[in-house]
């Protein structure tokens, strides 16, 4: 997935945001302003997200090539990982997943175990 090229930023759209859910409620947060902490090691438990790009460089929130969506970061050696939609329940994740491929084609359904995303296979 290529960084940032020529991407429109939606913020202010009022449109829901996918990539984040508000664990009490278990609803879409709406998007966010600020920049994401590195989560490694944060998520209690697995659970599963869109990953729409590896980078060696940290982005920030409000990045056009998120087009308006909030994400989680997690750092895998020198590279952070981008994930959206972030989810514990599998289900969840994958009618996100199905929302954003409209935004990040080349994205791709993970499973994010111990802070660390890995790609989701069904067994």
């Amino acid at each position: 997935v290529k960084e940032g090229a020529g991407k429109t930023d939606k913020a202010g759209s009022g449109k829901k945001d996918p990539g984040a859910v508000d664990t009490g409620t278990g609803k879409p947060k709406t998007k966010m302003d600020t920049n994401p902490e590195v989560e490694n090691g944060k998520d209690a438990g697995t659970v599963y997200g869109t990953q729409v790009l590896v980078s060696s460089r940290q982005m920030q929130a409000g990045d056009p090539f998120f087009k308006g969506h909030s994400f989680k970061k997690y750092k895998s050696g020198k590279l952070y990982k981008y994930v959206l939609g972030v989810s514990a329940d599998p289900d969840t994740a994958k009618k996100y997943f199905k929302e954003l491929r409209s935004d990040f084609p080349d994205s791709f359904l993970v499973k994010i175990e111990d802070g660390s995303p890995s790609v989701f296979k069904e067994d």
